[in-house]
Formats: structure tokens, sequence, C-alpha cells
């Protein structure tokens, strides 16, 4: 969901240039790419508040979070993520 918010405010501020509204990419691309989008969970929001200070990014943290509470691997170059302890691919 942070992803998705993200993408969101990205292309409408005009620093994400889609070819068409985020609601019909992101669509798109979870289904061609058989993404699951993750809900919010209570327990991610405690651990973000866990985190180690290196990035103050509330969308960073709720990123990191998930991908700490679910034992996923995180697609991105973002050198924050690394000091949070997320594996990372890129």
């Amino acid at each position: 969901m942070a992803s998705l918010w993200e993408i969101t405010i990205k292309q409408g501020s005009g620093k994400l240039p889609l070819p068409e509204s985020p609601e019909s990419w992101i669509e798109t691309q979870t289904r061609l790419q058989d993404i699951e989008i993750l809900t919010l969970d209570r327990h991610v929001i405690y651990q973000s508040g866990l985190l180690p200070s290196v990035h103050r990014d509330p969308f960073d943290r709720w990123i990191a979070a998930e991908t700490l509470f679910h034992g996923m691997t995180l697609v991105s170059p973002d050198w924050p993520f690394r000091d949070f302890g997320c594996a990372t691919i890129w």
C-alpha cells in the first residue's frame, strides 16, 4: 500500500510519468506481474517505530517494516533499506 500511495503522489506531482492513470497502471502491473498487495498491519506500524534512525521518510520506513515483518526481499537500489536491515535486490 505504501508503494501505491507513493506512486500516486509522485505521478500527481509530475515526478513519475506514467502511460496512464496511477490506478490503471498499478492494477495492470499487479495483474501482469502477479503482485500481491499487502494491507497495512498494525504490527508493521509498531515495527516501523523500532527501526534505526537512518532515514526518516515515513514511506520508506513503512516499506522497510513490511519487508522485515514478512521476511521478504525488497527490489530497490535505495541505501536506507539496507541500513534498516532489509534484504534487497538491485
